[in-house]
């Protein structure tokens, strides 16, 4: 690895990010499973988001939605805590 790169591994020309020192490896990772008990009612409150939940699923979607969700949340909730504690387990070289 060039001088340079073991000084600044990252640089993002409009939003300047600096790591200093020589690292082995750089992780990232973004996953989004941000869904709680309360987000189906919450995004409901949004008309596009309304709309176009009627518009993709038919009449009476949000309630279906919403059972649908409160099914599946602890297995969501499940798969987000494994990919965040295998990642981090990787990050530290577990």
């Amino acid at each position: 690895m060039c001088r340079r790169m073991q000084r600044f591994l990252f640089e993002v020309q409009l939003a300047p990010f600096k790591q200093l020192g020589s690292v082995r490896a750089a992780y990232g990772l973004q996953y989004h499973i941000e869904v709680t008990e309360l987000t189906v009612g919450e995004w409901s409150c949004v008309p596009a988001y309304a709309e176009s939940l009627e518009a993709t699923m038919g009449a009476e979607s949000l309630a279906r939605l919403e059972q649908e969700m409160t099914a599946v949340l602890p297995s969501l909730n499940w798969d987000a805590r494994t990919i965040y504690d295998n990642f981090m387990g990787i990050a530290r070289g577990d």
